[in-house]
């Protein structure tokens, strides 16, 4: 039997949270939803409270599998959904009531383009009134999108399951187990879009419809494998994502401007978690470079250009830290740079 919408819920020994994940799914105002609860081998309650759910709601249904990490506990589901579109949810965090209603209605008005919200961390917000309207960006200003923090995840986002399974289904890479599961399946998802229907556009709800909890401390994102590789993990998603914007989103350097210094300062941060010696040879990799480039080409201005440049992560280092700290330095640093580069590079 089709529904409208599947909601995707990989679990695994998160038995203290899922309650209040599945009350929010529970709670839609859109009836026509199915969400599939992927328990991924768990060692605690959580089988059982996704078992206890299923019995009690037709709408929920449960998946037991051997544990496999999150991006096969979402594959699982993707194979098992029926709706037209897909959500996905963490089972530590929690949906709006409006939360599909209100992507279905933004869809229908726009059936070509891509339909993102916001989310929140902040309790008050989740639950305050919803705002209106939305923010348009076009192809060519995905640079701009992706500094918007929003692009990232996949719970914020509708799929369509048909651009999901053809022309061959799009899943997640199960190799992933570092907490950058998410950013590769949205690249491609936005990828089989561009040639699908190469006018799409995006459209970024201003109503924070996720609730992205920080109350979990056995999150991925808390834990030390999060930074194992995170230069190249990051590295790898940054040229990417810089490769795409030229030959699929012809993006401007203008509109990539705001994405490079993003990415320098992240990759600056990775080389916290890096020797000195494996720093450099980081440092010496084409992707910096191709950034490196990017940043020159729309004469945007970043502290960590010339360190990078000059591939010196020890001074890198110096300038994430000064920043961190709020030192003087960090200004001192900041405005020697920028002068040093004849003080005419837009910031």
């Amino acid at each position: 039997m089709l529904t409208k919408v599947s909601i995707i819920v990989p679990v695994y020994n998160c038995e203290k949270f899922l309650p209040a994940c599945i009350e929010s799914i529970a709670a839609q105002t859109c009836p026509d939803f199915e969400c599939i609860l992927v328990d991924d081998g768990s060692s605690d309650g959580s089988g059982a409270v996704c078992d206890g759910i299923s019995r009690r709601d037709p709408r929920f249904r449960t998946i037991h599998k051997p544990n496999g990490g999150v991006c096969s506990a979402r594959n699982a589901g993707l194979d098992a959904a029926r709706g037209e579109f897909v959500l996905f949810c963490d089972q530590d965090d929690r949906i709006h009531p409006e939360t599909i209603a209100t992507a279905l209605a933004h869809h229908e008005r726009a059936p070509e383009d891509l339909v993102m919200w916001l989310y929140t961390r902040d309790p008050g917000e989740f639950s305050a009134p919803l705002p209106e309207g939305e923010t348009l960006f076009s192809q060519k200003q995905f640079g701009t999108l992706y500094c918007t923090f929003m692009l990232p995840p996949v719970w914020n986002k509708l799929f369509e399951r048909n651009v999901l399974e053809g022309p061959a289904p799009l899943r997640f890479d199960t190799s992933v187990h570092n907490g950058h599961e998410d950013l590769p399946f949205v690249y491609d998802y936005l990828a089989r879009l561009a040639k699908l229907r190469p006018g799409f556009a995006v459209h970024l709800l201003r109503a924070p419809l996720y609730y992205w909890s920080d109350e979990n401390d056995m999150s991925v994102s808390k834990k030390d494998v999060h930074y194992e590789r995170y230069f190249e993990v990051e590295l790898d998603l940054f040229t990417r994502f810089s490769r795409d914007c030229t030959a699929l989103y012809h993006c401007t350097p203008q509109d990539m401007a705001a994405f490079y210094q993003h990415a320098l300062h992240t990759l600056a941060y990775g080389l916290l978690f890096e020797s000195g010696v494996r720093g450099r040879k980081l440092l010496h990799m084409p992707g910096v470079a191709e950034l490196l480039d990017g940043l020159k080409a729309g004469r945007s201005f970043s502290p960590f250009y010339l360190p990078f440049r000059w591939h010196s992560p020890a001074l890198a280092r110096f300038l994430i830290r000064a920043e961190q700290e709020g030192r003087r330095s960090y200004e001192r640093a900041y405005w020697l740079f920028y002068y040093l580069l004849g003080g005419n590079w837009c910031r």
